[in-house]
């Protein structure tokens, strides 16, 4: 193992420096601030409830703080090369080889659909997707439909809202602790996505009363009409 002792802070700084240099400027979603303000405070919180200290702390929040940096390099398969950077970059930062391992463990946890395969991981995988029981959810759903919008994945509202519930109701939190802490506003964020499906109409209703068609690009046009809905 390294002699030295790891130098989270210089981690932290490395990947905020990294993200806000290479992200695409195309991810309305996976910004510097999913990690910096949603993902890292949630990995907090949870290990504050849970009174973690010592290694498994910094072993949690580092991988919090390199679990998206993938996203520098691309979109599928992010995790790999989030798991790549940390491989190369917490060696020389005094981070010994078990402690790497763990790191990277932790981060293949958040791979969708996600299987942890420990407590650590669990919270991580948890600290992910805390967003789900949280009161901006639906804001922070607009900014993951935009987002796959820009990368070619078009949805009409009715397929967009029955893809989400499916996802929200499926899903559980996979510890304790962030189950106590969002499953309450979760439940509300599914009442109010059914609510919205409701109101919503599938694109083939759409597109059969308007002569809405799809563009090569992904994108929808009115037949005879310049204008872009």
């Amino acid at each position: 193992m390294s002699s030295a002792a790891p130098d989270f802070d210089a981690a932290t700084a490395w990947v905020r420096a990294t993200l806000d240099r290479d992200l695409p400027s195309h991810l309305a979603y996976h910004t510097a601030a999913h990690t910096t303000d949603d993902v890292v405070p949630a990995a907090i919180r949870l290990a504050d409830a849970e009174a973690l200290s010592g290694r498994d702390r910094l072993i949690l929040l580092t991988a919090a703080w390199f679990h998206d940096v993938g996203y520098t390099v691309r979109t599928t398969g992010h995790e790999a090369v989030s798991i790549e950077f940390a491989d190369r970059e917490l060696p020389a930062l005094g981070y010994g080889p078990e402690d790497v391992a763990a790191v990277t463990d932790l981060i293949r946890a958040t791979q969708m659909p996600q299987r942890p395969e420990s407590h650590l991981a669990g919270l991580l995988a948890d600290a992910d997707l805390d967003v789900l029981g949280r009161p901006d959810f639906l804001e922070s759903n607009g900014r993951l439909r935009r987002e796959l919008a820009a990368l070619g994945r078009v949805y009409g509202d009715a397929d967009w809202y029955d893809e989400q519930i499916a996802f929200v109701a499926a899903h559980r939190y996979h510890t304790s602790t962030a189950r106590a802490m969002r499953d309450e506003t979760k439940a509300r964020n599914l009442d109010r996505l059914r609510e919205l499906r409701s109101a919503a109409q599938p694109f083939r209703v759409l597109r059969r009363r308007f002569g809405i068609r799809r563009r090569t690009d992904g994108r929808s046009t009115l037949r005879g009409a310049p204008n872009e809905i």
